[in-house]
């Protein structure tokens, strides 16, 4: 989901040294951390949500003179909305593997910031994913929701806490002060917690996938111990 102002980060700086984030899935897979079916899932899950960026350049950009698709970063995260996990970290990993380009310096797309960074679409199909095309990193990079601290509301996010919506968890109603979105949800801040260990989350850094929210940590806890997620 489109729901955070960068929407979807990718390498957190805090992991940079966990091994685990770093191989490829059959690394995992060969240690015993992971079933085979479980990596094989995500890594045609990454299939799936590349393959859908490929399909919304196609249908929301332009052709340029070499006949490419491209867009701008701004208009793309409109006009995907409710399409994707994360789009800038699905957007990192499609270009990590040759399908989209964008000016090297970008690391991470903020919604305003990056709003005019044009995005070139190379590849209009790819290949079904074995255990070693992905790592763990890109699988989590298309998933993970983070958001810059000035701005934590997303494309229907607004829409929420105008709207005085119920909230996700307690069914109150979420006034504008306390009010906090993600994964199309509305939550009050205190009851914006990982459902796994319950800690309160920031809403500049959290993961998401569909529709449950997790820390970080507890989000690759889950990854690897295959409880929760069917990757369908």
């Amino acid at each position: 989901n489109n729901n955070n102002n960068n929407n979807g980060g990718g390498d957190d700086d805090d992991d940079d040294k966990d091994p685990i984030l770093n191989r490829q899935l059959s690394v995992s897979v060969q240690k015993g951390e992971l079933s085979k079916k479980r990596a094989l899932n995500a890594a045609r899950w990454v299939d799936k949500e590349i393959r859908k960026l490929i399909a919304a350049m196609q249908e929301f950009g332009t052709k340029n003179a070499q006949g490419q698709h491209e867009i701008a970063y701004g208009p793309l995260f409109y006009a995907t909305d409710n399409i994707f996990e994360a789009l800038s970290g699905t957007l990192k990993t499609a270009r990590r593997h040759g399908v989209v380009t964008y000016a090297k310096h970008i690391e991470i797309f903020f919604q305003g910031r990056d709003d005019n960074v044009v995005i070139t679409l190379l590849k209009t199909e790819i290949p079904d994913a074995d255990l070693d095309t992905y790592t763990y990193r890109q699988v989590r990079s298309c998933s993970i929701s983070r958001t810059a601290a000035s701005k934590t509301r997303g494309f229907g996010a607004a829409t929420l806490q105008t709207a005085n919506a119920k909230c996700t968890i307690c069914s109150k109603t979420v006034y504008p002060a306390e009010f906090v979105g993600a994964a199309d949800l509305a939550y009050h801040k205190q009851c914006f917690r990982c459902s796994q260990c319950k800690v309160v989350l920031r809403p500049t850094s959290y993961s998401a996938l569909d529709k449950t929210i997790f820390c970080n940590n507890c989000y690759q806890k889950e990854f690897l111990k295959g409880a929760g997620y069917s990757f369908a």
